[in-house]
């Protein structure tokens, strides 16, 4: 955190809304896999269903339905949020190394470094030059 606040980049942790985003598309990408495991349950042969009490579905636990879907849900989510979090580590990364070294990185990628600089002056036109005393 030192090294965000010496640049003054507070605002930008606190504007980056990567991680929400994509947490609620693997939240989405849960709910889509857990229809599929009711869709699954329901017509799916009786012999898939027996060992789950599929003729009591009155006791909680018991019916196929939930146990399909859960398991779904689960799944999906999980799975999803594996790859959202190496999304979103990814970008943390980039960020943490812009604010370390923004030279080394024009260097090393200077497409994306223009990219990066203009969308940067374009919604925080001042935050390079307080952070660096110029443009960078």
């Amino acid at each position: 955190m030192q090294l965000f606040d010496s640049r003054g980049w507070t605002a930008v942790i606190n504007d980056d809304l990567s991680s929400t985003a994509l947490s609620i598309g693997a939240f989405g990408v849960g709910v889509l896999t857990g229809v599929i495991g009711l869709v699954v349950a329901k017509f799916a042969p009786v012999d898939w269903t027996v060992g789950f009490g599929a003729d009591d579905t009155t006791r909680y636990g018991k019916n196929p339905n939930v146990i399909f879907g859960g398991l779904g849900f689960i799944a999906g989510f999980s799975m999803a949020m594996i790859l959202a979090n190496l999304v979103i580590t990814a970008l943390h990364t980039i960020f943490v190394c812009f604010a370390e070294d923004p030279v080394s990185f024009q260097r090393s990628h200077p497409e994306h470094y223009n990219e990066l600089i203009l969308t940067w002056r374009h919604f925080q036109p001042d935050a390079l030059v307080a952070a660096y005393g110029s443009y960078v």
